[in-house]
């Protein structure tokens, strides 16, 4: 289980940085019952990444994915160079403009700020691409059901971590709620250099692990 953890869990730690859920968490929790819109926005967030999680899952066991360690490597590559060009867009792309802060509704009710938690994360691509990736490791890794579903729900904590880290953040006593939006500004005001090294990073790992499979490193 320990070196299936090692494999998913920096996955894990990529798909947790996303800029916009943080800016638009930060502004959840600092409005009107903060705390409890807050939870309602992460509990949408992790019933998106938990279905995308087990389907994805369920999909590889299907493929039988240990069986065809080849396959497994091919999509390291080809997500990875997907990623790479990606990044490499986005860095050559220089918006005109700079890009507002995503906007987020200071005062809603619970279910607006769950159904608000579920489409962030559905259009969040960056962190559902890395999440499948990992969720494809656990599908190859052709391990009991029960140990590969542990490690998935590891990774759905930490790919949703945007999410409800704030609303821990907005327990504890103080300004901890300042200080989160703090962070989330200097976040937004970084995004695009963030997500050009996520997207960069994680390809290049991709890509060398795909690499290293077929030339037998």
């Amino acid at each position: 289980m320990l070196e299936l953890v090692r494999v998913v869990a920096p996955l894990g730690l990529a798909a947790a940085v996303s800029p916009v859920m943080l800016s638009e968490q930060a502004v959840v929790v600092g409005g009107r019952q903060g705390r409890r819109t807050g939870a309602a926005y992460a509990l949408g967030t992790v019933l998106v990444l938990f279905c995308v999680t087990l389907a994805g899952w369920l999909l590889g066991r299907s493929l039988k994915l240990p069986s065809f360690p080849d396959l497994n490597a091919t999509a390291d590559l080809g997500v990875g160079l997907a990623l790479v060009v990606a990044g490499a867009l986005v860095a050559y792309h220089r918006p005109r403009q700079p890009r507002a802060a995503p906007h987020a509704p200071r005062s809603m009710g619970l279910s607006a700020a769950f159904g608000f938690g579920m489409v962030s994360m559905a259009t969040n691509v960056t962190t559902l691409t890395l999440v499948l990736v990992a969720v494809k490791d656990v599908a190859a890794a052709g391990q009991p059901a029960a140990l590969s579903l542990a490690v998935l729900s590891l990774l759905v904590v930490l790919g949703s971590a945007s999410a409800w880290v704030p609303v821990l953040l907005a327990v504890l006593p103080g300004q901890s709620i300042t200080v989160m939006a703090k962070i989330s500004g200097a976040v937004s005001a970084h995004a695009r250099q963030i997500a050009i090294a996520v997207l960069l990073l994680a390809g290049a790992f991709l890509v060398f692990r795909g690499t290293a499979h077929f030339v037998h490193l």
